[in-house]
């Protein structure tokens, strides 16, 4: 009796963790749609190709708030790579979805020249665009590409985009050194099971 009573309180005691955490991860969610909804509504202003921009905030591990010298700000999502959502409950992908956007959280403040993609914006009006850093590197620093090497993001294939042939390379090389995304054997199954459905998906080059 006494053990089945111990049984049943340990049962009662994991199911309420396992509610505990599925509430944080819901409420991480909502706190990280309620911010990109709170960027996305500040003044878009006019941006173009070779314009330099500040980093203002990251959103998620493949997007980020830039603003223009005039101070008005748009949502970058970048193209050619696709990050884990630090936000889904998911405790395979969302470790690197985490690493991915503290990356980004990182070059808040830094200065960085946007090149558009065709079409400049998604649906949900985000900028679509490469993001190159200013500062010492030569070349400058591309973000997607570097995130790439170091496996914090996967090349985006669903479609054609300018740069695809080096991001692909860059990919190539994180998954030989098995960085980052490429050490896990788990992880590499869902991104296989992602570039599976992009193919299929894949729109022909305009």
């Amino acid at each position: 009796m006494a053990r089945r009573l111990l049984l049943s309180l340990r049962e009662r005691i994991l199911g309420a963790v396992i509610l505990a955490l599925l509430a944080a991860s819901a409420f991480f969610t909502v706190q990280v749609e309620r911010h990109r909804r709170a960027l996305q509504q500040t003044a878009e202003g006019e941006f173009a190709t070779g314009q330099v921009v500040s980093v203002v905030a990251a959103i998620d591990g493949d997007e980020i708030s830039v603003a223009d010298g005039q101070g008005n700000r748009t949502v970058v999502r970048l193209l050619g790579v696709k990050a884990f959502e630090a936000s889904r409950n998911d405790t395979v992908t969302r470790v690197y979805g985490q690493r991915a956007f503290e990356y980004l959280q990182t070059l808040v403040g830094r200065r960085a020249m946007i090149t558009l993609g065709d079409p400049a914006r998604d649906p949900s009006k985000r900028l679509l665009a490469y993001l190159e850093l200013e500062g010492s590197e030569v070349p400058a620093q591309d973000v997607g590409l570097h995130m790439l090497e170091d496996g914090l993001a996967v090349a985006y294939i669903q479609f054609p985009h300018e740069r695809e042939e080096p991001y692909l390379a860059a990919e190539t090389r994180a998954t030989r050194d098995r960085r980052g995304i490429w050490a896990d054997q788990r992880a590499v199954q869902r991104v296989d099971a992602l570039k599976a459905l992009w193919q299929e998906r894949r729109s022909p080059a305009p």
